[in-house]
């Protein structure tokens, strides 16, 4: 268990934390070697972390970003950083109180409020660079701050629109893994007059995410016009 805990979190505990917990996965990792072809041994290598998907590469961040973010977080201390926004070449220095962290598989984003508003904002820690802790700083921010809540309400659906009852017409080969994976729990997938195709439906957040995943489908589906939204 320890093991796993350090192969699949990794750099996202704090500093402080993975120190504490480094003689606790160093026994660890002496007792797996000591017990060779044990059942534990081999359980350990027969689990994986494998996202669908390209294999795309992550964004390089400029080294002890990532460990300063966690320690202003689990410190409760205002940050000073140069950012970078998307799409432009110039940094510039902002002030942050740092709110959570969040991990999409290949980005890792921080929530927090520029200094001086309490509007939770997403950065981009590959952005970031010349990042330190201050110290001295108290920090500020929304009261009762609900990271959960943040992000159901779409904090990174990119343009969030407001909820949608999404329809699509799929081939249905191309909508197998709906049936597992449903969009969400209101989801319906009815078969099409002609066989080959099913229509879902799904109440959803309306976002460029949401129809860069439609078009990643490309002529395996088609948008078809937006049903009312049921009561829940």
């Amino acid at each position: 268990g320890l093991l796993l805990m350090e192969r699949e979190l990794g750099t996202s505990l704090p500093r402080t934390v993975r120190d504490a917990l480094a003689p606790w996965f160093a026994a660890s990792r002496k007792r797996l070697a000591a017990q060779g072809g044990s059942k534990a041994a081999r359980w350990s290598k027969k689990l994986a972390f494998k996202p669908l998907g390209p294999p795309l590469l992550p964004p390089a961040e400029s080294p002890g970003v990532l460990d300063t973010v966690n320690e202003a977080l689990f410190t409760e201390r205002p940050l000073l950083i140069e950012y970078r926004r998307a799409y432009r070449d110039d940094y510039r220095a902002e002030r942050l109180h740092p709110l959570g962290l969040v991990r999409t598989g290949l980005v890792t984003y921080l929530v927090a409020c520029f200094d001086g508003y309490t509007d939770p904002r997403t950065l981009a820690l590959h952005r970031m660079r010349r990042v330190k802790i201050d110290k001295d700083g108290e920090l500020q921010g929304p009261p009762k701050f609900d990271l959960t809540a943040f992000l159901n309400a779409g904090a990174l659906d990119f343009g969030n629109r407001g909820p949608v009852r999404l329809r699509l017409r799929m081939q249905r080969d191309a909508a197998a893994h709906l049936h597992d994976t449903p969009l969400s729990r209101d989801q319906r997938v009815t078969t099409a007059g002609d066989g080959e195709h099913v229509i879902v439906e799904a109440t959803v957040n309306d976002s460029d995410r949401l129809e860069w995943w439609i078009r990643g489908f490309g002529d395996l589906v088609e948008r078809l016009p937006d049903g009312p939204i049921r009561p829940v």
